[in-house]
Order: C-alpha cells, then sequence, then structure tokens
C-alpha cells in the first residue's frame, strides 16, 4: 500500500530533555511539561504525535488494533485518536490548533496482514475528516522504528532499528559462556 512519507522534523532546536516517558503498546500521554520527551519503540503499531501549534502542551499515543475492511472496523483505532484528541482538548487546547505526525506501521515479520498499513490509513483518514494537519508521516517498511517525542514543541525524531537476524541453529558455545551444572 502507498501510504504518503512526508519529513518528519521541523529545523528547530532541540529542546533540553531531563527525563523521558516510555509509551507501552495501547497507552497514551499527554504533557506541557518542556524538559519531557515521550518515546516508543514501534513495529507494526502506529504512533499518532499531536501538539498544539501555538505551544504548551501535546501527546502520544501507541496504538495496535485489528482493523477490519469498512468503517466499523476503523472504529477502535479512530476511538484512540478521539481519545487523545480529547486528552489534549481538556487541557484547554483547541482542536483547531492541533497539528500530527504519524509514525510506525511496518511489517516486521514479513509475512500476514499488513496491519500497520490498516492502522496508519485510519488514523490518517481520520485526522483528515477532523481537519488535523498532519505535518509528517513515516510508515510502513520493514524495520522496527525508536520515536522520541518533544510534546510542547511537536518535535519527532524517528530512528529506524536494525533488522532482526533469525538463525536456524544456535550461536556455538564458548568456553566461557557453558552452562555451570553443580
Amino acid at each position: 500500500m502507498g501510504l504518503p512519507q512526508r519529513d518528519t522534523h521541523d529545523d528547530c532546536t532541540a529542546p533540553t530533555v531531563t527525563h523521558q516517558v516510555e509509551v507501552a503498546q495501547g497507552a497514551m500521554h499527554v504533557s506541557d511539561d518542556p524538559r519531557l520527551e515521550l518515546v516508543a519503540t514501534l513495529g507494526s503499531c502506529i504512533s499518532v504525535c499531536l501538539f498544539d501549534r501555538a505551544g504548551g502542551w501535546g501527546g502520544m499515543n501507541h496504538i495496535y488494533k485489528n482493523v477490519t475492511a469498512g468503517p466499523m472496523g476503523q472504529a477502535g483505532v479512530i476511538a484512540d485518536v478521539e481519545t487523545l484528541v480529547n486528552g489534549l482538548m481538556r487541557q484547554g487546547v483547541l482542536r483547531s490548533e492541533l497539528a500530527a505526525r504519524v509514525t510506525g506501521g511496518a511489517q516486521v515479520l514479513l509475512r500476514g496482514k499488513r496491519h500497520g498499513d490498516a492502522i496508519a490509513t485510519a488514523c490518517l483518514d481520520y485526522l483528515d475528516r477532523e481537519g488535523i494537519p498532519v505535518l509528517g508521516v513515516s510508515v510502513g517498511g520493514n524495520r522496527a522504528r525508536r520515536i522520541r517525542f518533544h510534546p510542547t514543541s511537536g518535535r519527532l525524531v524517528v530512528g529506524i532499528l536494525e533488522n532482526t537476524r533469525v538463525t536456524g541453529t544456535p550461536a556455538p558455545e564458548t568456553k566461557g559462556n557453558a552452562p555451570e551444572l553443580f
């Protein structure tokens, strides 16, 4: 599936980060802490990173849902994005000031259904319908991503992880790595 690829960062100076929060699968986090960085490792999961263009608040979610054909099949994904939007609006962010970056959705197992593409499409369709501009997209491929999102500036750094190698035989034992029996 040919999902759009857009620039995933702005030309801005990197904020001073003093702590990170790992956003686990199925979770979401919103913050107005300028020293905080939200991080996640995404395989076929998708992360929508929303931020207030007027400054102050931002948030990230980490979505993995099985998406079936049709609007009802996208309902769970749409609910996850809407929950993030509502979380920011509860903090006083105007919906009209939101902007998004969307990343993830790799087919890391190299077989089966392309779940990541389906999740990304549902997210992008929702953002388009809601009039929330998408400033960056990095989805698809076959390698996982490690992302770092600064919620108050909207800065997103996407790192592509190395390929995972599967071998048929275990690594040979070395003298210093043999099991000990007592």
